[in-house]
């Protein structure tokens, strides 16, 4: 019977030195990961940043942004 390759997650401190985890990807890692922002226009001429998603509304109507 086969079964599947797994693949355990070391956590970043665990890895050796060498590995394919890059300096860029590790001080990412260490920051919190990306940040997921977008920037968005609104009609009423304000245009904000704010968290990538389906459901942003401008802070100052309230008027629904499209995605």
């Amino acid at each position: 019977m086969d079964t599947p390759n797994l693949r355990v997650a070391v956590p970043l401190q665990d890895h050796p030195r060498g590995s394919s985890v890059s300096a860029l990807e590790r001080r990412a890692r260490e920051a919190g990961g990306p940040i997921d922002n977008a920037c968005y226009s609104c009609a009423c001429g304000l245009v904000f940043a704010a968290a990538v998603s389906t459901t942003v509304n401008c802070p100052h109507c309230g008027a629904d942004q499209a995605w």
